[in-house]
């Protein structure tokens, strides 16, 4: 069942990388993806609650950029999920483009989380992103979260790594 769901995901990953990347206009979707889920919601959502982000601190303020680790310095971000409900079940599914879809050698990262009797509060766990040599990572990503099984593209979250 595991490993289905694994494949599952990685489908998935190389559809939302088809989308993006063979889509006419992709800078106008990432764009709308941004104005729309990160807190910008006026420009296409007027009233949809933010429930996903990356941010510098535990369930603090979102954030749209991130900086990859490296020799200099290490850093620490924090991804955090607010359901709203009660859930069994959390994946957060980060997806890198880099420089360009399969360009990047950090294809996706995911943390899993699971609550038997189920869980209503806010999930907040650390993030990272490792440094690789020549940059390929630099570039946009997106956060998507798996809740009980359902991926939840509506609660997408675009953010950019940087040096």
């Amino acid at each position: 069942m595991r490993r289905a769901f694994v494949i599952y995901l990685l489908v998935c990953a190389v559809l939302a990388g088809s989308l993006f990347a063979t889509a006419s206009g992709a800078g106008n979707i990432l764009a709308a993806i941004n104005n729309t889920i990160n807190g910008n919601q006026g420009t296409i959502i007027s009233e949809q609650a933010v429930k996903c982000w990356v941010s510098d601190t535990p369930a603090g303020t979102a954030v749209t950029t991130v900086k990859e680790s490296s020799s200099g310095g290490e850093y620490m971000y924090w991804l955090t999920y607010l359901p709203g409900k009660t859930i069994h079940s959390l994946s957060f599914f980060v997806l890198f483009q880099g420089k360009g879809w399969g360009q990047s050698p950090l294809v996706f990262h995911w943390q899993e989380f699971s609550w038997p009797s189920g869980y209503g509060g806010g999930t907040t766990t650390p993030f990272g992103v490792p440094w690789w040599g020549g940059d390929p990572i630099i570039g946009p990503a997106y956060i998507i979260p798996i809740v009980d099984g359902t991926v939840m593209w509506a609660e997408l979250y675009a953010f950019s790594v940087t040096k």
